[in-house]
């Protein structure tokens, strides 16, 4: 051994001796001193590795390389890589460079401990965290890839943070030693909020939802471990730890629930401090300066036609017939562009919006006050700077597209109008009844045009829907107090026609002149919601043959006092879009539409302006993202809308069709997307907002019995909508009868006696269930009114038993056709229903039904079909386990098929002395008059007993 040692000793002794030599011999190695030259030189290779390398190889080389010594070459390595990994068998890993990506946090898996990410190509993958808990759902994430264990599926390592979703929504549920426990609202994020003891006094109602701030940085008393050792925690669900502020909250619950309907959909309240320091730099009116180079039409009566509460004014109409029978229009748009500049503080306030948005007592406005309500506002009598639609239209009421101008102009309106004074004048009110401000002869003007356009509408069989729009009613205290439809009258019309025309010539005059513009896009339906729609008519009587405009338009006129056909046909068309891709409008049936008349309140709007403007000047406008990183990327709507886009680019593709080449078209696709994300926002936000005021008034009024129209079948039950109201809840299968057994059949239900509830009758409901929390009602059904068919009803109240035949028979099992599965297999199905199950919690075919019905709402149309077809597999499935058919598990708590016995050794066999039977033979079966002797004798004895009863409670005589 300590030979061995000894030569090893001196083998090192001259190997160390002949790299000395050559290092000797090297010019740029100086008594052992690195020159900058070399260690650059040597740097470059070391960062040119793309593999690990060992220790032994990477110094030989560098020794041969350039001739340095071993410590020279162990300093360097040490310099070089000081802060990298050395493996198991002391190998240098040579880093390289990771390829980070990002996407947005959805939630928390609490099983795995894992988190999911929606990453930007729309793969949702699982994620590990390095131990942060500072992280909330919506928080754009840096992540790195990584591949998990064996047998695991996780996709990325969680390595930092790119952008805070700066608010959320909790509900605080209990205080413990300082901190708030506070889980977010959205159920399924698993993920709880801790608010620090400073704030805890600001809680002042723990049974309110809260909007909160979140702060980047936490407190420095506050670490992790100030909650990691509690025993009170749910285990199920990942704290975090985060500094939150409370958002201040208004005094009633309507108020507060706009504001936090606000928050959670992301939807910016306040103007920035830039943006309002410009606004009141504004002047208050029209300066001499601002009406140069403009035509003057201040001496022309235009009229603004709004609702009554409106604020803002943002079209004003005026037209005159000639003598030849045409019209001419004037269309007159608030000229917003003017003031809203490219770059400046208030357009990226306005390209963070996009779009303003409306609640019943309140609205969030896309501009501030003094440019909304004030300076871009067309009010009565005043000066307002404008851009004018100047429309021939031929007395038959067609629209000379090419021969429409548009330029700048300074109007004065000439009287502030409203929807129910000008109905009532066109109804027939005389002018002492409704002097209308002097301005009859306009209105009767305008009102001949609209019935031109009107006739021009009908012919191009442009979709003309008659549905309901539900109005909330408020007392002096702001407290809800009843629901109303919203009036629709020939006043709308009117305005709506001439709107339509502006925006149609506005489309037609940019593609005249080759220019890109966000147009509004409607595509037509597809298949799918063509199919469903077909089934969902066949009740009624109507065979729909085809999808083209005429079919459609027909169904429509024909079925105008059908309001659940209109809205069965309405939700079947595609959602309209902004895009500068032009496909068409397929509802209004324009070849060519973009959005002139609401620049106040709509950004494309006033992008469309300043293209026009661009035109009249002979330059070009650019646009450009003012927001380094749009909000609108976080929004659930975003996937959807890129989605859409990608797929009507494709099939142009496919098409052939050839486009211009423009450097400015993607920033036109992403300010399309990022103005139909914002659309669909609002409408989110306005409906959420509308659903906790209806489910509030009916908290009120439970006791109250409602008449409704079943407008909606699924497999867990019926959708219907109160009449008179609007307002729309859920009956679940198993309150459509008291005793009744149903089964679904198509778009309606059969009871086993023979009951039917389909889409269309008319029932009468009571309340049963409300979540405010979910914004959800359910109702129970006490009867049937009328039938979609028009026979007469055999009506009968819930405590009413019905008749019985001598045998009951069994109910009739109808299963759902094949087609409801679609595509999806027998196997897929099951495999999907069962990781769905397993996702909501789902242990039983009722609770995986009640689950579909609470995400019935928020599912798009090809989430709904996925869910039909689950609901249908899970419903044949339990008709299968209840017939004892052996069928694969599908719940958890589910017993296994085949229980296999485990193996053990065989036990001896006891020795068993026989013993008489104790259990006397089965009877034989009596005969009826035997029967009947057995069941007069019971009876008599029953008469019997009773009589002593009632002998032995008599008092004695005295």
């Amino acid at each position: 051994m300590e030979i061995m040692q000894k030569t090893n000793t001196n083998k090192n002794k001259k190997a160390y001796g002949r790299s000395k030599k050559r290092a000797a011999g090297m010019n740029d190695v100086k008594d052992g001193v690195m020159t900058p030259q070399v260690e650059s030189e040597v740097f470059a290779y070391l960062e040119g590795l793309r593999a690990a390398i060992s220790t032994g190889r990477l110094g030989a080389y560098m020794r041969d390389a350039w001739g340095l010594a071993r410590h020279q070459v162990k300093d360097l390595l040490k310099k070089a890589y000081a802060s990298h990994v050395i493996d198991a068998n002391g190998n240098y890993v040579v880093p390289v460079e990771p390829e980070f990506f990002e996407g947005t946090l959805l939630k928390m898996d609490p099983e795995a401990s894992l988190f999911l990410v929606k990453t930007d190509a729309g793969e949702t993958i699982k994620v590990r965290s390095q131990g942060r808990l500072d992280f909330i759902p919506g928080d754009r994430v840096v992540l790195e890839p990584r591949v998990g264990d064996e047998g695991d599926d996780v996709k990325g390592l969680l390595v930092g943070l790119a952008h805070r979703r700066f608010t959320w929504v909790c509900r605080p549920t209990q205080t413990y030693e300082g901190l708030v426990m506070a889980p977010v609202k959205n159920k399924e994020s698993g993920f709880v909020l801790f608010v620090p003891e400073a704030l805890e006094g600001q809680v002042s109602d723990m049974r309110a939802t809260y909007a909160v701030d979140v702060e980047d940085q936490l407190p420095a008393d506050y670490t992790r471990a100030d909650i990691a050792n509690d025993t009170w925690l749910n285990k199920t669900e990942m704290p975090t730890l985060v500094a939150v502020r409370l958002m201040q909250t208004k005094g009633n619950s309507a108020d507060r629930e706009l504001e936090i309907a606000a928050v959670e959909h992301l939807i910016p309240i306040d103007f920035s401090p830039e943006s309002l320091k410009e606004s009141e730099a504004l002047p208050d009116k029209v300066q001499a300066k601002d009406r140069r180079g403009r035509e003057d039409l201040r001496d022309l009566p235009f009229v603004t036609i709004d609702g009554e509460d409106s604020r803002d004014f943002d079209d004003a109409v005026w037209a005159e017939k000639r003598e030849d029978g045409s019209w001419r229009l004037l269309v007159a748009i608030a000229d917003v562009s003017h003031y809203v500049k490219p770059g400046s503080a208030l357009e990226r306030d306005v390209q963070s919006r996009c779009t303003s948005v409306y609640f019943p007592t309140s609205v969030v406005p896309m501009l501030p006050e003094k440019l909304s309500n004030g300076l871009c506002s067309l009010n009565p009598k005043v000066d307002r700077l404008a851009m004018v639609a100047d429309i021939p239209v031929s007395k038959n009421g067609v629209i000379d597209e090419k021969g429409a101008t548009f330029y700048k102009a300074v109007i004065k309106s000439a009287a502030r109008l409203t929807y129910t004074r000008v109905a009532n004048v066109l109804n027939g009110a005389t002018p002492e009844e409704e002097p209308l401000e002097g301005r009859r002869a306009e209105i009767q003007t305008l009102y001949g045009l609209y019935l031109a356009l009107r006739r021009q509408r009908t012919r191009r069989f442009a979709l003309d829907f008659e549905t309901e729009e539900t109005a909330a009613v408020f007392n002096d205290q702001g407290d809800i107090i009843d629901f109303k439809v919203r009036e629709h009258n020939d006043a709308h019309r009117l305005i709506e026609e001439m709107m339509l025309a502006a925006n149609v010539c506005a489309a037609k005059f940019v593609m005249a002149h080759h220019r890109d513009t966000l147009y509004r896009i409607h595509d037509q339906p597809d298949e799918e919601r063509v199919f469903e729609l077909r089934k969902g008519l066949a009740p009624f009587g109507i065979t729909l043959t085809d999808m083209s405009p005429e079919a459609i338009a027909q169904v429509i006129e024909e079925n105008r006092d059908q309001p659940t056909v209109q809205t069965m046909i309405l939700r079947t068309m595609a959602r309209a879009e902004y895009s500068p891709e032009n496909i068409g409008h397929f509802g209004l049936q324009y070849e060519h539409y973009a959005h002139f008349t609401s620049p106040i309140r709509r950004y494309p709007d006033l992008l469309l302006h300043r293209v026009i403007k661009g035109i009249l000047s002979r330059r070009k406008y650019h646009p450009e993202l003012e927001l380094e990183e749009s909000r609108f990327h976080l929004s659930r709507h975003t996937e959807r809308v890129r989605e859409s886009e990608a797929e009507r680019n494709r099939v142009k593709d496919k098409a052939g069709r050839e486009r211009p080449v423009d450097p400015d078209r993607p920033i036109w696709q992403e300010l399309g997307m990022m103005c139909s994300v914002a659309e669909r926002r609002a409408d989110d936000a306005t409906r959420d907002v509308m659903n906790y005021l209806q489910c509030e008034w009916m908290v009120k009024h439970r006791r109250e019995r409602f008449e409704a129209s079943v407008t909606g079948v699924i497999d867990a039950g019926v959708f219907v909508r109160l009449e008179g109201k609007s307002i729309e809840g859920f009956v679940h299968v198993s309150k459509l009868g008291q005793g009744e057994w149903f089964q679904r059949d198509g778009n309606r239900f059969v009871g086993e006696y023979g009951t039917t509830m389909e889409l269309g009758d008319t029932v009468l409901v009571r309340s049963e269930e409300v979540d405010l929390e979910k914004r959800r009602m359910s109702f129970v059904i006490d009867r049937k009114l009328t039938s979609v068919h028009g026979d007469d009803v055999k009506t009968r109240t819930r405590t009413e038993k019905p008749r019985r035949e001598k045998r009951r028979q069994e109910p009739v099992m109808i299963t759902p056709p094949e087609t409801d599965f679609g595509w999806l297999s027998q196997e897929e199905a099951h495999e999907k229903a069962r990781r769905w199950a397993k996702s909501v919690g789902a242990t039983s075919a009722k609770r995986f039904m009640d689950a579909v019905a609470d995400a019935w709402d928020t599912m798009e149309s090809d989430e709904r079909s996925i869910a039909y077809q689950l609901v249908a597999y899970v419903e044949t499935w339990e008709v299968a386990r209840k017939k004892g058919t052996r069928v694969p598990p599908l719940f958890d708590k589910d017993e296994p098929l085949v229980r296999e016995a485990p193996e053990e050794a065989p036990r001896p066999k006891k020795t068993v002395t026989a013993k008489p039977s104790r259990v006397a033979a089965a009877p034989k079966p009596l005969s009826k008059a035997e029967a009947k002797a057995l069941k007069q004798k019971r009876l008599d004895e029953k008469r019997r007993q009773k009589a002593q009863r009632r002998q032995g409670k008599r008092k004695p005589r005295r």
